[in-house]
C-alpha cells in the first residue's frame, strides 16, 4: 500500500518558510544549500521506522512567486525527475484561499492527503485571515513554532522545528 502526502507551507512572506523547506532537505535528503531551488524532487536518505518513502518533491517558493513558471497547480503534481513521482511534497503558499483550495483538489486528485502546516508567526500576524483557511479540507492540520524575535535564535529554533517536522513525516 502506497500513502502519498502533500504538505502546505502556509503563511505571507518573510515566516521562515524557505528556510525551514532549507533545513527539511538538509536533514532528508542530505543536501545543504545556500539558494533553495525551485520545484525538484529529491531522494530521501533519511530513513525512519518501517516507512519506506523515497521521493521527496519541494516546491522551495511560495505558489504566488512561482506560478508562472508551472503555469496551473496540476504541474505541481505531473512534474516529475527520471520518472520519478514524489511520496512526499512539499507546498507553500500565501494566505489566498482560492489558490490553496486549488492546490489542495489537485493534491486529492493525485491521491495525496492534505496537511496544512501553519507556522506560529504567520498564525499570529494574520489570525483574521486564516479563519477561512483553517476551515478548508484538509486531512489535519499542524503548527510549527516560530516565534517572532529580535535576534539569530529563530534560525536555531527553525532548525530544531524541522528535525521534529521530518521525524513526523517520515513516521506517517
Amino acid at each position: 500500500m502506497r500513502r502519498k502526502y502533500s504538505y502546505i507551507l502556509l503563511g505571507n512572506g518573510d515566516i521562515g518558510k524557505t528556510t525551514f523547506q532549507k533545513y527539511l532537505l538538509e536533514i532528508v535528503a542530505g543536501k545543504s544549500y545556500t539558494k533553495l531551488s525551485t520545484g525538484r524532487v529529491h531522494s530521501i536518505c533519511l530513513r525512519s521506522g518501517l516507512k519506506n518513502y523515497e521521493k521527496i518533491f519541494v516546491l522551495g517558493r511560495s505558489w504566488q512567486e512561482i506560478k508562472e513558471r508551472f503555469r496551473k497547480v496540476a504541474d505541481l503534481f505531473t512534474r516529475s525527475e527520471g520518472g520519478d513521482e514524489s511520496d512526499i511534497a512539499i507546498l507553500s503558499s500565501h494566505l489566498v484561499a482560492q489558490d490553496i483550495m486549488d492546490i489542495i483538489n489537485e493534491a486529492k486528485l493525485n491521491l495525496y492527503k492534505c496537511i496544512g502546516v501553519v507556522f506560529s508567526n504567520a498564525y499570529e500576524k494574520s489570525e483574521t485571515k486564516f479563519k477561512d483557511i483553517l476551515e478548508l479540507p484538509w486531512t489535519e492540520i499542524v503548527r510549527i513554532e516560530n516565534p517572532t524575535v529580535q535576534d539569530e535564535s529563530w534560525k536555531e529554533n527553525l532548525f530544531n522545528e524541522a528535525i521534529e517536522f521530518s521525524n513526523y513525516i517520515l513516521n506517517k
